[in-house]
């Protein structure tokens, strides 16, 4: 149990790991999905980009943006590369 919550989890081979990784992209794809859907709705909803003259608020649609974009390249780091990299394990 300790190798699953990432505790010594270096010795953590085959099946178990796969299907960890596995939940795991699926989480972060529903992330990905779930933030899209966010911004996609707050820019229907105020029919555009939310202009807001004072801070803090002018910020945080700036902030929203960025959370998109950490979440994109989060993602897209556990897209399937190459499966020449000597550094996966098939």
């Amino acid at each position: 149990m300790v190798g699953l919550l990432g505790v010594g989890g270096a010795h953590v081979r085959g099946s178990v790991f796969m299907f960890c990784f596995q939940i795991h992209r699926a989480c972060m794809s529903l992330v990905l999905l779930m933030t899209v859907a966010a911004v996609v709705v707050i820019i229907v909803d105020v029919e555009g980009y939310p202009t807001i003259p004072d801070l803090p608020g002018k910020a945080h649609p700036i902030l929203g943006f960025v959370t998109l974009g950490f979440v994109v390249i989060n993602v897209s780091a556990i897209l399937p590369t190459r499966s020449s990299w000597t550094c996966r394990e098939n």
